[in-house]
């Protein structure tokens, strides 16, 4: 592991971002499990509930008065590791627990919408809405509200809030629900877990774990390399060089490579006080992507690993097939490219150069940060592109000094560069929404990057967050991704490559960088 954690609390403490304690989440997962898990494509399933609401499986109501309802029912059999029943009151306690601001966590912002929950009988709860909302699913899974033995915590959380999360329960004598149960941590050093011979879905197969924290990535290179460690947990710090080079020193070493998607690396253009004004126009900005050759990007940066894209919704993700065919593409043609720029009234100079009819030089800026590698190596070939066909472009490196200055940021010219992590969550569809346009008033603190506002792509959002039918959502996911792709709001270039390392080939039964089905794995 990645990593020297002082205990499981980090997981509400630093419940996400750059904060979070690299493969904390998977030790949780190891040892503990939610009601529902994301598969290998990320779609939800259930785990410890019999079923993920859903409006198809009625679980999942919407009231007339706009409030909703869902309901969870434990499967038969349910214990904590420490033989204690696991029961609806654990969930109640749970909410509870994880919206206590006093006891040092940090709420999960899914609370704010959710009004009430009751235990109905000793297995079931219903959860009460304020409002509508599409992840209401995701309720009791990791990285959301994990289940908390209340017969455990109940005494500690009813006394000193601020010492909470310092009782033994949250390293020496944590007890979950999970395949793995934690027989000893030495901090500095490694945790030791056991097979849980009550596991819901059976005893795992590897009878005991042992998690090393190795805080230097050359150290657990060298310690993967000499076979001193399986797999390494949170191995998402690793760079694809770092695995290519593994994978090409020993054949001991099962690696993922270009399975999966990371972030989607595009071109922002600028909507409000655009400078040169042409970059408004979508024929122009149509030409602009025909002259990239994303292909010979992705080849480069990413070694062929991954694929070129046309939108920021990845193939890998469930919804992808239902909204391909609505996402418009747009094929390398820097000749075709050309012709358009001409017919929007510009003409090459001898030095060849693209002129406006006053024969001002057409002139771009690209911004990329200085801190990101993968901008680095994909804003100079683009610039080139973009010069080979007639253009003067621009570089311009965002200092660590300036990453952080809002209003500078959203202020670009013509392009900023950036890596995509909107996924079809409503928090992160709601970015393009006209509402998050940065802007002086809300002292720039908007999340709609390229500051596009669309009174058609607002209410395709202000629909889609708020309709629960799959089948219905997917249509909205495909006109918001039509529009775009149509309008290029958003210039997508290519996917970044997900690699990971299965870790010693002895293991038998990973599918993926994931562990949620570690009671399956073997040892040959």
């Amino acid at each position: 592991m990645y990593a020297d954690p002082p205990g499981m609390q980090g997981l509400l403490t630093n419940p996400g971002g750059s904060g979070r304690i690299p493969g904390l989440d998977q030790v949780e997962e190891l040892m503990h499990a939610g009601l529902s898990y994301a598969d290998d494509n990320d779609a939800l399933q259930p785990r410890l509930a019999e079923a993920v609401p859903s409006a198809e499986n009625g679980l999942w109501k919407l009231l007339p008065d706009g409030r909703m309802e869902t309901v969870w029912t434990i499967r038969n059999g349910v214990f904590w590791q420490d033989g204690a029943p696991f029961t609806a009151a654990d969930l109640v306690f749970s909410v509870q627990v994880n919206r206590d601001r006093d006891t040092g966590i940090v709420p999960p912002p899914i609370l704010n919408l959710v009004e009430s929950v009751e235990a109905t009988d000793a297995r079931t709860v219903v959860v009460r809405w304020k409002s509508t909302f599409i992840e209401a699913d995701y309720l009791f899974t990791s990285g959301f509200v994990m289940p908390l033995p209340k017969h455990v915590l109940e005494h500690p959380f009813g006394g000193d809030k601020g010492g909470f999360l310092g009782v033994p329960y949250w390293r020496d004598e944590y007890i979950g629900l999970g395949p793995y149960r934690l027989q000893e941590w030495v901090p500095g050093s490694h945790l030791l877990m056991v097979a849980t011979d009550a596991y819901v879905f059976g005893r795992p197969r590897i009878d005991q774990i042992e998690v090393r924290f190795i805080v230097d990535i050359n150290a657990m290179i060298a310690n993967l390399l000499s076979g001193a460690i399986a797999y390494p947990i949170g191995n998402g710090q690793l760079r694809i060089e770092q695995v290519l080079q593994i994978r090409d020193m020993t054949d001991q070493i099962r690696v993922l490579l270009g399975d999966r998607f990371g972030q989607t690396m595009a071109l922002y253009p600028q909507f409000i006080d655009t400078n040169p004004p042409i970059v408004g126009n979508v024929e122009f900005r149509r030409a602009l992507l025909m002259l990239i050759d994303r292909q010979e990007l992705d080849d480069t940066i990413n070694y062929g690993l991954s694929v070129l894209a046309d939108s920021w919704l990845a193939p890998d993700q469930p919804e992808y097939p239902g909204v391909a065919n609505r996402i418009v593409r747009y094929p390398y043609d820097p000749m075709r490219a050309v012709e358009i720029i001409q017919g929007l009234g510009y003409t090459r100079g001898q030095d060849g150069v693209f002129r406006d009819a006053a024969g001002q030089r057409l002139s771009l800026q690209i911004r990329y940060t200085e801190q990101n590698p993968t901008q680095g190596k994909t804003a100079h070939p683009v610039a080139d592109y973009w010069k080979r066909a007639g253009m003067e472009v621009e570089l311009a490196s965002i200092s660590p000094q300036l990453a952080t200055n809002r209003e500078y940021r959203v202020q670009y010219p013509a392009f900023e560069l950036a890596g995509s992590g909107f996924g079809v969550q409503a928090s992160s569809v709601k970015n393009y929404h006209s509402a998050q346009t940065a802007l002086p008033e809300n002292r720039f603190t908007g999340t709609n990057r390229a500051r596009y506002r669309n009174p058609q792509v607002d209410s395709i959002i202000e629909r889609y967050v708020v309709t629960i039918p799959k089948a219905e959502r997917l249509a909205l996911l495909g006109d918001l991704i039509h529009h775009q792709t149509d309008q290029l709001s958003v210039m997508a270039l290519f996917y970044q490559a997900s690699v990971a390392i299965l870790g010693s080939i002895r293991i038998k039964g990973q599918t993926s960088g994931k562990v949620w089905n570690v009671h399956l794995w073997d040892v040959e």
